[in-house]
Parts: structure tokens; sequence; C-alpha cells
């Protein structure tokens, strides 16, 4: 029977010898253990004290030798070793091309944008500062050869001769807009050609326009019948204005289906959208002045050349069908 000691438990039982010696143990163990963990407590913030306290007196002798430091400089005994050292952060110097792709690289938008900008600016001072503005503007709106860009630039040289310096900036240019307005052929030129047709006589700077057979009748009112009395004594003045029957202008146009049905026609002075009926009759008495002195060179000229005049409508039809039929025979032998 185990030996007991005068130790009871909650149930006034009493507790055997070795478990006494065993508990008794363990609640040594544990407070050994609890001391030592509380003594590293201690040391160590014993410890983080010290170093607070060496780090503020490592501060307090830094800033002491900084101001001793500061007081020599003042005085001027310090020497070069003893100047405060500044830190600096070194930066390579580039050059040439490291250079170039340095500054493409940190600025490559700004370059982009700048070189945009100066190039629209460059186009448009270009444009303003070459462009010539024309002296005189005509519709070109028959539907025969004469539509042909060529055609239409040596007509306006052509009226050049005629023409003086009308806004007086040293050259003299004459413009032929051409738009073919042809009743009878009602295509998707003929609604383009038409919008730009009656665009531009909204503008009271064109006063002349180039016609033949195929214009709509409802356009005739929108032109002037008093030219021949206007411009006297001048066989190729009618009613309807300039009769281009030339042979000699056709091959100097390279126009050579050049048929005998196109006039120069003038319009009668009206308000316009963009112009008055006073600043329009002025355009037109300038108008005036060109055509006369136009029709009486081309009627000398033709005088002195003997010539014999343009082939009809139906001739140059007829002239064209047999061109193709001889294209067509060569090709078959």
């Amino acid at each position: 029977m185990a030996k007991g000691i005068e130790t009871g438990d909650e149930n006034g039982q009493l507790v055997p010898e070795d478990d006494y010696e065993y508990e008794k143990r363990l609640a040594d163990e544990e407070r050994r253990k609890r001391e030592e963990t509380e003594e590293q407590q201690r040391q160590r913030e014993e410890e983080a004290i010290r170093r607070a306290r060496d780090a503020e007196k490592a501060r307090e002798r830094r800033i002491a030798q900084e101001r001793l430091e500061l007081i020599k400089m003042k005085q001027g005994i310090a020497d070069e070793e003893e100047t405060i050292k500044e830190e600096h952060e070194v930066y390579e110097e580039l050059h040439g091309l490291k250079k170039l792709e340095n500054i493409w690289y940190h600025d490559k938008m700004w370059i982009i944008i700048g070189t945009f900008v100066l190039m629209v600016v460059g186009f448009i001072t270009y444009d303003t500062v070459t462009k010539v503005n024309p002296d005189l503007e005509l519709l070109l709106i028959c539907d025969n050869q004469l539509q042909q860009n060529q055609s239409c630039e040596l007509l306006a040289r052509r009226i050049e001769k005629y023409t003086p310096d009308l806004n007086d900036d040293g050259k003299i240019k004459v413009t032929v807009i051409s738009c073919a307005v042809n009743p009878d052929k009602y295509d998707q030129f003929y609604t383009i050609n038409s919008q730009k047709f009656y665009a531009n006589l909204q503008q009271g700077r064109i006063i002349m326009v180039i016609t033949d057979s195929a214009l709509d009748p409802d356009l005739n009112e929108l032109f002037t019948t008093e030219l021949p009395q206007k411009i006297e004594g001048n066989r190729y003045i009618d009613e309807q204005g300039l009769h281009l029957d030339f042979g000699f202008l056709a091959e100097e146009l390279n126009c050579a289906a050049m048929p005998n049905d196109v006039y120069i026609r003038m319009r009668n002075p009206i308000k316009t959208l963009s112009d008055s009926q006073k600043k329009m009759q002025s355009n037109y008495d300038t108008a005036l002045e060109i055509m006369t002195a136009m029709a009486n060179d081309l009627q000398a000229q033709a005088d002195e050349s003997s010539d014999k005049g343009l082939p009809t409508p139906e001739e140059i039809q007829k002239m064209l069908e047999q061109q193709a039929q001889e294209l067509e025979m060569q090709a078959m032998s």
C-alpha cells in the first residue's frame, strides 16, 4: 500500500507522494522557464534602451562635429579635407548617337507632335506663298473634246493674252473650270457637274461661260443677248456670244474634234449669294473688255489665215465613226 502524506485534493482524498513530487517538478520547471523568459525580455529591453541611448549619443556627437566644422568654415580655418562632403549622384555624359537615342527615348512623343505641326505650318505657308490666284475664271459646260485637261489649259493660256493683272499680284492667270452639263446624258456625272455648275453661278466673279448646242434651253435666260451692240463689226459675235468657229484655234488647242457650235457667252449681271449686282456689273464690264479684245484678235487672225472654220457636230460624229471603223479594220488585219 502506497505511503501518503497529509495533502488532500478537492474531494478530500490524500495525494500519493510520487505524484506530489512529479507535480512539484513540473511547477518548478514552469517557474524556471517563466523566469528565464522574463529575464530575456528584460535583457532585450535593456539592450534596446542601450542602443537607443548610443544612437542618440552618436547623433549628438555628429551634430556637434558638424557644428564645429561649420564654425571652422566660417572662420576660414577648415582645409579641403575638413569640408563637409556632399554626396552627388554621378551622371554619365552622353555624346553622339547615344545622346540622340536618349533624347528620342524621353521626348519622342513631343518630337512627333512638333514635327507634324511644323509640316502642317510649312505646307500652309508654302501653299499661301506659291499659290497664284486667278485673275479670270470661266466655266466650260459644253460636252465635247474641249473638256480634255490639255485643251482647257491651252484655252486658258490663249485667253491670258487678253487679260490684265486684275488682282495686282504681278502674274496673269486664267482658270477654266470644266463641268459638262448635257441634259441628253443624264447620269451621275451630269448630277455632279450640275451641282458644280450651279455652285459656281453663285460667284459674281464668274462672267464667261463656254457652251455648245447641247445647252439646256432653260439656261439661256442666264446670258446676255446684247453683245452685238457691245462689240460691233465682228462677224463672230452674235446674240449667243463669241462663236469659236476657228480651225486654227482647234489646232492650237490640240482639239481636232472641236465642233463649230462652241460659244463663249456672258452672264447677265445680277445679285448673287456672294456678290451684289453692283459688284457683278463691275466684273461684267471687265470681262466685256477682255471679250472684245479676244473677239477682234481672233477675227483678225482668221482673216490673215483665210480660216475656213470648223465642221458641224454631225460632221464631227461621222468623222469619229469613220476613225473608229479604220481602227477596227487595222486591228482585224
